[in-house]
């Protein structure tokens, strides 16, 4: 997994980047999938 985070000034110039590339941990993965999952049970519970 990539994360690019771009520096802006005032004006919007992009002043520098910063690139980060990180594995992600199987657990994270769960934990992640999760959380969606919760999250999709909450608003399907909230839609009917």
């Amino acid at each position: 997994m990539k994360t690019v985070i771009r520096l802006r000034d005032d004006q919007g110039n992009i002043i520098g980047t910063i690139r980060e590339e990180k594995q992600l941990e199987p657990i994270e993965v769960l934990r992640n999938f999760c959380l969606a999952l919760s999250l999709l049970g909450l608003v399907l519970l909230w839609l009917m």
